[in-house]
């Protein structure tokens, strides 16, 4: 279980959403995903400046991304609406409620 605290890298943050590593930095360019520049040590042994994100942002980033999914699903599946149906909803919008 990680800490609620815990922040990854770029590259790790890529394989957790399962998205490439350019996804992501559109995401922090966008401001849909919060990050923070920390100096961190380079594969050189060099110190280096590294987006570093919050697990609990980029999870919450996914469980957004599963809700769009589903809501597109759902509405790829539904029939379209009748012409009656039509009416009566413009007639319930229009007058408050069914005629009468």
């Amino acid at each position: 279980m990680e800490e609620p605290d815990e922040r990854i890298d770029i590259t790790a943050a890529a394989e957790k959403l399962g998205r490439p590593v350019y996804a992501v930095y559109h995401l922090i360019r966008t401001g849909q995903l919060p990050s923070e520049k920390l100096r961190a040590l380079g594969r050189d042994g060099r110190y280096v400046l590294k987006h570093m994100i919050r697990v609990q942002d980029l999870d919450a980033i996914d469980q957004r991304r599963r809700h769009e999914e589903h809501v597109a699903a759902i509405r790829a599946a539904a029939t379209p609406l009748t012409e009656t149906q039509i009416y009566w909803i413009r007639h319930a919008l229009e007058f408050g409620g069914p005629p009468r």
